[in-house]
């Protein structure tokens, strides 16, 4: 009868004790989640804003490139050097949406890999700006030295407005986002969305004066240039920074 009442009790022991292994195990797992988004960098606002700037990213990447496409067409049409100005433009934007888009593609976006990612989508996107703003400058100067007028098409003045709209929402929206990830990468990506808003500005302006007064029909051209002097500007100056940064990091 010892040996039945001792063997019930190492039995009841061995439940017990299963039982308390069981629950600090699941209490081990639970802790080990709440440790993971801190580890990680990948808090609930962080994922909610790296998905928004995925989306929006790709939104700029269709519209960018039919704008792009586009007035390119109408740039050789009506020989208009800010609407070739903003075809570029409209084209690096769409790159460096991609480049944003790759910055953001993996969950450890926060993570050790993040620093490197965001350095290099801003260089290349400075990069691009650079190379844009030769393109753009040259075909101003060019339309200058040959002194030859922008036709008016309706067409493109309604397109030029609809364009305008659309890059200052996708500016602000950019720009809402960057912050919210702490981008300088999209960031970057914005102020190119800005470049191409003011590009259509200048295309509107011009036909406007051109409209009163045949004489002044350069303001076109001069709109190009300094759009042009603006992105070269930004793109070494960026370039500049973020070398001077990796130079100041420690090296083993």
């Amino acid at each position: 009868m010892d040996k039945d009442k001792n063997g019930d009790k190492l039995e009841l022991q061995t439940l017990l004790s299963g039982d308390g292994d069981e629950d600090e195990d699941k209490q081990n797992i639970a802790r080990k989640k709440e440790k993971e988004p801190t580890a990680f960098g990948e808090d609930e606002p962080f994922m909610r804003w790296r998905k928004a700037a995925l989306y929006i990213s790709c939104v700029s990447i269709v519209f960018t490139t039919a704008f792009g496409g586009t007035f390119f067409v109408f740039s050789q049409i009506a020989g208009s050097p800010a609407a070739f100005g903003f075809a570029l433009a409209a084209v690096l934007d769409s790159f460096s949406s991609m480049v944003v888009l790759w910055r953001f593609s993996t969950r450890e976006s926060q993570g050790s890999n993040s620093l490197e990612r965001e350095t290099r989508a801003c260089i290349a996107i400075a990069v691009c700006f650079i190379l844009s703003a030769f393109a753009i400058a040259a075909k101003a100067v060019y339309t200058l030295v040959k002194d030859r007028i922008p036709t008016k098409e309706f067409l493109m003045e309604m397109l030029s407005i609809g364009s305008c709209l659309f890059l200052i929402f996708l500016t602000s929206f950019k720009c809402l986002i960057a912050d919210k990830v702490h981008s300088r990468a999209m960031r970057t990506d914005a102020i190119n969305s800005l470049a191409g808003a003011f590009m259509t500005l200048g295309m509107i302006a011009s036909d406007v004066v051109c409209d009163n007064n045949p004489n002044i029909c350069y303001l076109d051209s001069v709109t190009a240039i300094l759009i042009a002097i603006a992105l070269f500007s930004y793109g070494v100056m960026t370039i500049i920074e973020l070398t001077a940064c990796e130079d100041k990091k420690p090296r083993d």
